[in-house]
């Protein structure tokens, strides 16, 4: 059967904030944008709630494309790469570290299909490996797909929502609520929800950006973050799947140059942590959570 998330949770595929289609003519043939993330994240050191501490460091790297094939259709496909290093601390009630470092490779296409003047197609659908060095690849696949539809009220606004179906690892398939939000509040001020270009701020949710100058930026928000993967064939659950979930808060500073590139720092705490390991069959291990954990990162977007 499948489970439902809360509305607050956006589909976890690149770009689904991205900017809608203009309506107004174009020239004649694609017009195509590449850009290319990286970022690092360390998350300090937090204590779990049956004992024991963790600490993770997040790299995160990316190139996508984005086809303005007409004045009413967009087209971006993106490829991420994401090493997640987990350190454990007194980890005697594992046998041993639980896991160690996780590698995740990931696919995905979306597009936005404006209809008329007002209402919008959005269509995507993403596959990923996620799985601990050294586990089995082939048994690490997830993928999903979804349907929704926009409503561009004028150039500042668009909203769109709609829903996702996605495939866990050892679980049954997710419904996820899909969020596109482009709002452009006043000549300073930028709201946006879904996928933003927070290099490794580690998952979708809302940024709410406010520019000070034409190079400097200040911005807030809150993401959500769940990492699930296939696990080694030792340790405590052999061949079996671990996840870690978390919700970020965070600050950041940007500054842009060139065709809309940036480079920013930030800095925030993750609330909310939760830790779990199932066995190969689905049946859960261990399930606990964690204290709040600062956290501080960089990262930069090029775009040309």
């Amino acid at each position: 059967m499948f489970r439902f998330l809360p509305l607050l949770m956006f589909a976890p595929v690149t770009f689904v904030s991205a900017q809608p289609a203009e309506t107004d003519d174009q020239p004649s043939g694609p017009d195509i944008t590449w850009t290319v993330r990286a970022g690092a994240l360390h998350q300090f050191e937090s204590d779990i709630d049956d004992g024991g501490a963790f600490s993770l460091s997040h790299y995160k790297g990316g190139v996508s494309s984005r086809i303005q094939a007409s004045a009413k259709t967009v087209l971006t496909a993106s490829l991420n790469y994401d090493r997640y290093s987990f350190e454990f601390s007194d980890t005697g009630r594992f046998g041993g570290d639980p896991w160690d470092g996780v590698n995740e490779f990931s696919a995905s296409l979306l597009l936005n299909q404006q209809l008329d003047e007002h209402w919008g197609l959005i269509a995507l659908g993403n596959i990923s490996i996620a799985a601990e060095q050294g586990a089995d690849e082939g048994d690490a696949f997830t993928g999903g797909g979804g349907l929704g539809l926009s409503y561009r009220f004028n150039s500042s606004l668009t909203l769109g929502v709609g829903a996702m179906v996605r495939t866990r690892l050892e679980d049954d398939p997710r419904i996820l609520p899909l969020v596109q939000l482009y709002w452009q509040i006043d000549e300073d001020l930028m709201l946006r929800a879904g996928q933003v270009d927070i290099a490794a701020a580690l998952g979708p949710g809302v940024d709410l950006g406010w520019r000070l100058n034409e190079s400097w930026q200040l911005g807030a928000g809150v993401r959500w973050r769940s990492i699930r993967f296939r696990l080694d064939d030792e340790d405590i659950a052999p061949d079996g799947v671990g996840e870690e979930q978390a919700v970020p808060l965070y600050a950041r500073l940007s500054y842009t140059f060139g065709r809309r590139s940036s480079v920013f720092l930030f800095g925030g705490a993750a609330f909310g942590g939760s830790l779990e390991i199932d066995n190969e069959h689905g049946r859960e291990v261990f399930d606990e959570d964690y204290d709040a954990a600062p956290f501080i990162g960089i990262g930069g977007v090029i775009r040309f």
